[in-house]
């Protein structure tokens, strides 16, 4: 019995690590690599202004404080991209009314240019999804500014609904002057890799009186064609078999700046999973493992998740060489909880995640869920890499918007996800 007592206590030792040293980061040091990422001069750590270069120096430079090695003579994985961006200022009026950039509208991310003042053709979205109906209309607004009212539509008219969006967003020489969509909805952006040939926007309806009487707009987007970014990459050798490595990824790129003044931080995403990825970083600077561990930190995910792309196709090392992946995004909430994506694929990597959560009370839900390929893990997993998504639930609301500030986040659970996913690779 006594036997049996003493195997229990070494399990909940091993689980817990309690007994075996003292776990500590440094919080306010994952609050300033949120701050300094999410702060305007890194410009929304987009393609304009080099916004993604500065911000892959500033983690460069961390990475050669914790001791981290690069895996070639740089930490930086180059690679090319194709890339919308808007660097001068954009002007909207309707009605006469300025309208405020990232607040009152939003211009589409592989919108065209465009300058001057538009007659409007106004139209309802459900007017515009019968063929008749829709041809009818379309005919009328030839030579106009085409402003479409949205609404929410039924389920089975939500496809059709799409597909009428994406050709009048996206089909050439249509003899439309532009698009105008005019929603309820949150505004959210994107960016895109590639231009239209005419002005595309999203504007809120309570930034606008009805009805539209006079639309100008001034627009001059720029493609960049093969612009070069880069991936941040390196390693902490492992103490018996340096040749396996655990992973640990995060995007730093966000969605950069739309004209002159309005700039989207992507505090949350992801300057906080950078800030985890660093927090990590620091620890097994300080406590090599048995396996390497390697530290992706990986540019153009909201491109179309191309740095992970680009990787898996020239890996820097042999990706069955993996043992597992994390991939850590959206983390300065989890009020809530986290969810892990490809829970259900690795039942018994998430067993263990859950168990160890349950036994040391770090977080209050978590959440399996399916294989989505919704962010940088994908590209692993496609090429047979098992792995984890984590991301946070709960909190401020704020995404893909100039309000994804530092000050809007909490940071509630993040000490515990970082002792969570250390415990976890503990066990792998």
């Amino acid at each position: 019995m006594q036997i049996k007592k003493t195997v229990l206590c070494l399990v909940l030792i091993f689980l817990t690590g309690h007994s075996f040293f003292l776990f500590s980061q440094d919080i306010q040091y994952a609050r300033k690599i949120v701050k300094d990422l999410s702060s305007a001069k890194f410009y929304g750590r987009g393609y304009v202004n080099k916004g993604d270069k500065k911000a892959a120096g500033y983690i460069a430079e961390e990475y050669r404080k914790f001791g981290i090695i690069p895996f070639e003579k740089s930490y930086f994985q180059s690679f090319p991209v194709n890339v919308n961006t808007f660097p001068s200022e954009i002007e909207c009026r309707i009605n006469g009314k300025n309208l405020k950039p990232g607040e009152d509208f939003l211009v589409d991310p592989s919108s065209g240019k465009g300058e001057g003042l538009y007659v409007p053709y106004i139209v309802d979205i459900e007017n515009l999804l019968a063929d008749s109906s829709y041809l009818k209309h379309f005919l009328k607004a030839q030579g106009k500014l085409m402003v479409i009212r949205m609404k929410e539509l039924d389920p089975h008219l939500q496809k059709k609904a799409k597909e009428r969006i994406t050709y009048l967003k996206y089909g050439r020489d249509q003899g439309l002057k532009g698009v105008v969509f005019l929603s309820d909805e949150k505004l959210s952006w994107n960016v895109a890799p590639i231009q239209g040939d005419k002005p595309v926007f999203t504007i809120l309806k309570k930034a606008v009186e009805e009805p539209v009487i006079s639309t100008e707009f001034k627009i001059k987007p720029k493609l960049i064609s093969g612009y070069t970014t880069q991936n941040i990459l390196g390693y902490i050798p492992g103490t018996q078999q340096p040749d396996t490595f655990l992973v640990i990824t995060a995007h730093y790129d966000h969605l950069g700046k739309m004209g002159k003044s309005a700039y989207f931080p992507g505090a949350n995403d992801n300057a906080s999973g950078v800030a985890m990825l660093l927090n990590l970083a620091q620890y097994y600077s300080q406590h090599p493992q048995k396996y390497s561990v390697a530290f992706f930190a990986l540019s153009a995910e909201e491109l179309g998740i191309k740095g992970a792309e680009y990787f898996t196709e020239h890996p820097v090392f042999e990706l069955n060489k993996i043992k597992f992946l994390c991939n850590l995004d959206l983390l300065g909430n989890g009020e809530e909880g986290i969810t892990v994506v490809n829970g259900s694929v690795y039942p018994d990597k998430f067993t263990r995640l859950e168990k160890i959560n349950e036994i040391n009370q770090y977080l209050p839900v978590i959440k399996s869920r399916g294989e989505a390929c919704n962010s940088d893990h994908c590209m692993f997993y496609k090429k047979g890499v098992p792995c984890f998504f984590i991301y946070t639930m709960g909190g401020s609301p704020a995404y893909h918007d100039i309000n994804d500030r530092y000050e809007n986040l909490a940071f509630p659970e993040f000490e515990d996800i970082v002792k969570l996913l250390v415990r976890f690779f503990d066990h792998l």
